[in-house]
């Protein structure tokens, strides 16, 4: 895997989700000591969003807000954007984001930023995204720093950059963040905008899998299975994968269920592989669907069924995973969990040609 995702500040949702009675702005200022500070107000409605009461917090923050905290300013940003204790509006979200932009407060510049990234309300402008984040980068901020990186690493809203991307990923790394470390990792290790470097790429994957970073367990996995970097070790690459399958991760439970398929640093078991691969499978993942079309069809591991096998080479194919195009090509031919069918054998053949597969 690659590059992780871009970031969005949360906030700090607490632990309890209530189902919410959606409310206007106009009804949600009723019934409060309007006598409070800001402080003491954003203090309360911070409280309350702890505890999960988002109609409260609402009410406090909006107090807040109108005597000018920017925190608060930005909390209601953040509320009107996912419709959380107020009906969802992305036109107020970002009045109240622009509000705490205009004070400095980093997180509002970088949700603004997401906000024009992803088109929440507005037209998509990477260039208006890009110009927000670079806001909270130069105050030093960790998450805006990585905006910018993933920005010039895939080209949006500026010129594609690999150079600028690994520097503005090294400064939040250097910050600890763990998306960014994980990204130098992956340069290090593919060698594509920096000289190949196997015990850098271990260095900088093991700072991010250690603050539990699923995509740098992997990696690390990878590294252990094929010996990069590292003496090779099949358990080493076992415990990081499990790791990182702990937290769904599609890739992870894939090789997990490789390793029990092969044989490779465990046991083989055909259950725990079927098992492994039904986990990635669920997630999506084209390949351990493949494989566990063919463990239908074989019936390893689990009970022969043409019927399994064909759903799964189905979502597989649909994929483009010319392998399972063959197949279902296979079972058409031959009258297997389906009528024998030439025509659509034939169909699905050629499919499998166009998708790449070569028979091997």
């Amino acid at each position: 895997m690659t590059h992780q995702f871009l970031k969005r500040i949360l906030g700090l949702f607490g632990s309890k989700h209530p189902s919410l009675q959606h409310q206007t702005l106009e009804e949600s200022t009723n019934e409060l000591d309007k006598n409070l500070s800001a402080e003491e107000a954003n203090e309360h409605a911070y409280r309350c969003y702890e505890d999960g009461d988002f109609k409260e917090a609402f009410k406090y923050f909006k107090l807040a807000a109108d005597q000018g905290c920017s925190q608060s300013q930005f909390y209601l940003g953040l509320m009107y954007n996912l419709g959380k204790g107020v009906n969802q509006d992305y036109e107020r979200s970002r009045h109240y984001y622009g509000l705490a932009v205009d004070q400095g407060y980093h997180a509002a510049q970088i949700n603004l930023g997401v906000v024009f990234f992803e088109g929440d309300g507005v037209p998509q402008d990477y260039e208006q995204a890009f110009k927000y984040f670079k806001l909270s980068a130069d105050q030093g901020h960790a998450d805006a720093l990585y905006n910018l990186g993933f920005m010039y690493q895939n080209g949006l809203g500026v010129p594609q950059d690999s150079n600028e991307a690994k520097r503005y990923f090294k400064l939040a790394s250097d910050q600890g963040y763990a998306a960014a470390q994980n990204n130098i990792g992956v340069m290090y290790r593919d060698g594509k905008i920096v000289k190949r470097d196997y015990k850098k790429a271990y260095k900088y994957f093991k700072l991010a899998a250690d603050q539990g970073y699923a995509q740098a367990q992997f990696n690390l996995g990878l590294m252990y299975a094929a010996g990069e970097g590292v003496v090779q070790d099949l358990m080493e690459a076992f415990k990081y994968y499990k790791l990182a399958a702990a937290q769904n991760y599609a890739t992870a439970y894939h090789n997990l269920g490789w390793m029990f398929d092969n044989g490779r640093g465990v046991v083989p078991n055909n259950m725990e592989a079927f098992r492994y691969y039904s986990l990635a499978s669920n997630l999506g993942f084209a390949l351990s669907q493949f494989n566990v079309g063919v463990m239908y069809y074989n019936g390893r591991g689990v009970k022969q069924d043409y019927q399994e096998a064909l759903k799964y080479y189905i979502l597989a194919s649909d994929q483009g995973y010319g392998g399972a195009s063959y197949n279902l090509g296979l079972m058409y031919h031959d009258g297997l969990g389906v009528p024998l069918d030439l025509k659509e054998a034939e169909r699905y053949f050629k499919l499998a040609a166009d998708q790449g597969y070569t028979g091997k």
